[in-house]
Parts: C-alpha cells; structure tokens; sequence
C-alpha cells in the first residue's frame, strides 16, 4: 500500500480500540458506552485544535481527515465551484472537485496520447484531437469537428491562444515520411501555415502562442522539436513569426527545452539539462511515462522576440553537476514535473522528486510554490515554499481550482491540495492513474 502524505493516524487507533472483540471485555452497559463515546470525541476535538496550532512548528505538511463530506458539511471557501475534467482508461471524464461523483463524456474521434493532452478554453470548452480536432461543451455535450485530419496523419501538438480565439497544432503521417504540417488561425479555422520534410529536423511541433502585441502579435509560435518521436519530448525552442522562418531561441542539443509559458506569455520556464530515472517497481507509473526525461534544473526567462534570445534568466531550481557513473548509485539527484502557474500568474507550484537508484526504484515527491511578482522590466521571485510531500508512488500537479486550490494525481484517487495550510482533501478514487486535464466551472443551472 502506498502512502499518501503524512497522516496522523491516531482515528485509526481509536476504531481498533471501538472493535474489539466482546469476547476479550466484560459486558458495559450502552449508556457508558455512549459516555465514554462523548469523552473521547470531546478529547478529540480539543487535541485535534491543540495539533492545528502547533502544526507548523514541528510538521509542515498534513491531510485532511474529512474526504468523503457531503456539500453542505462543507465551509463555503471549500465548496470550490469548479469540476475536473480527466483521462482515464482512454475515455475522458467530468467530476466535481468536491461531491466525487464522475460522468463519462460524449468525446466522439477522441484519441488518447500523453504528447498531445486535450485543452481548455477560457469560457471552459473543450478541445481534444484524434480523427481530427474536436470542440464539446463538457456538460451539453454537441461534440463538432472544427478540423480535419489527413488520411495517415496523427497531431502531434495543439495550443491555444491566451484568449482562446486562436488554434495552434501540428501532423504528420504515423510512418514518420512525407511532412510535418504546422496549422494556426481563429479556433473553428484554422490553416496550413508552415510545413517541411519529416526526416529532417529540427522536427517541429507547437510549443504555444507567443503573446507579445507590440510587435509580432498572437499569431506569432513558439515551437519546440521531438526528434521524431510523438510523445510527449519537448527539446529547443524557435519562434515564429508567420511572415518568416523559424528562429532559434534555445537549442536542443544537449537535452533541454521548454517547461511552460507564464500567463503573461512573455515569460518563460526552461531546464537546462534533462535526464531519465529508472522505473518504480511498484507499479504506480504509468506505462506511457516510462521512458520520458526530467528536468534537473528549473528557470525563468524574458522572451526577446526580436533578436531572438532569452534575457534576464533567473534560477528557481538550481541544477546539479552532469552525474558520473558512481554518483548515479545515490538517490542525489532531484527532478522537477509538472509546472502550474495560478490563475492570475503570482504563484508557481511544481513538484521536485527523488528517486532510489536501487531496490524498487521508490520515488520520493515534494510539492512547492514560489511567488511570482511581474513587473515591465523584471519579474521577482519568492523563496520556494514546501507545501506537501508524498513518501513513495506516483503524484502529478493538475489544475488550480482557484488561487488556493490545486488539484493533485496521486497513487489511484484524486484531490484537491489547500496550499495555503498544506490540507490534502480526497476527490475520488480512480483506483489507476487519471490523467488530470483541467478545470471549468461547474455545470450552468
């Protein structure tokens, strides 16, 4: 059994002690069991407010006890008016981030592929590829294509616009021949902008929109390569302008590449150096994850559209030396995932995991965040912030519910992470790995 952050186990204790045998206890009258019943929840209570206030100083991180309450047991701060929209088992599904009740959506053509996740637009429609590129209301359903798919061809890339009026995204034929297609304009229309053979690379894919209004505007691309592969590899970074060709703003060689783009779209998170870890024994990876690389390092740059470099780079995560072949049988070495910035772009959350070299390969995750302060001349960083951490298994960042609230993967179940005072509440339990998507408002009464 995996362990899910630190819980205090001390409700447990007490149900073993309410379960124990009658045959091991004298006879007690119900009334001094409802007595003694009283007491202790009473001592309960007055512990459990005693340990919130000295929580900070002595464990930094906790569960939340209460994972299966109704709504109305809920306070109205926690009552998040969002749902989760999630991949599991190839279909997509919707689920409350508080009642845990999922519905399976009606996504016709819908393909799976972790290189290509589906998107969600600012009014909380759904974009997802496969026999072509789709567009559904995740509660009214009316699925339509708005993008068709050439015979032979699979997307290898979809990304929107900040305003989520223009489309982005990129095909090629499956056998890896013929050419890559790069596709953007409004969301319903796009067209064929930039094309080139696929056995030479840089082999491009999108990357994302580059906001910059005083000069190139919205239908300016980032785009990054994959070497060929269609999963989900990002290495090097080019920009480019519709009117012109690529140009290079970081290389590919050695491995590094883009992480996320701040909301801003002027800035941003890039690794320096990537690398793999072995695969965890005890299942908890998905299959399709296994081969795929890490950042070791975590930064945050300008975009200069115009020269084009990366200016003004600051360091989030500091990188460590190249391993050597006896320092790779230490579990030194720390890898950064799933970057997610809030809403309004003030705070950054990512998850930093170690993994053992030997044995079962167990990982070890920590989640933080860091404050982020955007001016027009530089951007100012806080000072990394643990919030939770995960002993063993498998976690993935989702979605920020709202400024507070960021959904979690974790080890069969999702939840929703108060980063605020490090409470970790129970959403549902998948039972296998779910793909979190994304979050939209809750269905329109």
């Amino acid at each position: 059994m995996y362990c899910l952050f630190f819980v205090w186990n001390g409700e447990n204790t007490l149900t073993q002690q309410l379960n124990r045998s009658p045959q091991q206890d004298p006879p007690i009258s119900e009334w001094s069991i409802q007595f003694f019943l009283l007491t202790v929840s009473s001592l309960l209570v007055i512990f459990s407010g005693m340990l919130v206030g000295y929580l900070p100083q002595f464990v930094q991180f906790a569960q939340s006890s209460h994972s299966n309450v109704s709504p109305s047991q809920l306070s109205e701060r926690e009552q998040l008016p969002r749902s989760l929209v999630y991949e599991q088992a190839s279909q997509l599904w919707i689920v409350s981030s508080w009642n845990g009740v999922p519905q399976k959506l009606f996504t016709p053509g819908y393909l799976y592929s972790r290189g290509v996740p589906p998107l969600i637009t600012p009014s909380g429609q759904l974009v997802y590829g496969g026999d072509g590129v789709w567009l559904t209301d995740p509660f009214a359903g009316h699925a339509r294509r708005i993008a068709r798919l050439p015979v032979g061809q699979i997307i290898t890339s979809m990304a929107l616009s900040q305003d989520g009026s223009q489309l982005a995204w990129s095909s090629v034929l499956v056998s890896g021949k013929g050419t890559i297609n790069l596709y953007a304009g409004p969301l319903e229309a796009t067209v064929l902008v930039h094309q080139q053979p696929a056995n030479l690379c840089p082999c491009f894919r999108i990357f994302s929109f580059l906001r910059d209004y005083k000069s190139l505007g919205e239908k300016t691309l980032l785009l990054t390569e994959d070497h060929g592969d269609h999963g989900a590899v990002q290495h090097g970074l080019w920009i480019l302008n519709l009117e012109a060709q690529p140009r290079q703003l970081l290389a590919s060689d050695p491995p590094q590449g883009p992480l996320a783009l701040a909301p801003d779209g002027n800035h941003l998170l890039y690794a320096s150096w990537e690398g793999y870890t072995p695969v965890p024994r005890n299942g908890s990876l998905p299959v399709d994850a296994e081969p795929l690389s890490y950042a070791n390092d975590l930064n945050i740059a300008t975009i200069d559209p115009q020269v084009p470099k990366l200016a003004n780079s600051q360091v989030i995560v500091q990188g460590q030396p190249l391993p050597q072949p006896e320092a790779m049988a230490t579990a030194t070495y720390h890898w950064i995932m799933t970057l997610r910035f809030s809403p309004n772009g003030s705070t950054l959350a990512y998850l930093v995991f170690t993994s053992d070299i030997k044995g079962n390969f167990n990982r070890y995750s920590i989640i933080y965040t860091v404050t982020v302060k955007n001016s027009e001349t530089q951007i100012t960083l806080g000072s990394p912030q643990r919030v939770a951490f995960g002993s063993s298994g498998y976690y993935e960042l989702g979605d920020w519910l709202d400024e507070h609230y960021l959904a979690l993967y974790g080890n069969g179940g999702l939840y929703t992470l108060d980063i605020q005072h490090g409470k970790v509440t129970r959403i549902i339990l998948t039972k296998e790995y779910a793909r979190i998507i994304g979050a939209v408002a809750l269905e329109r009464v």
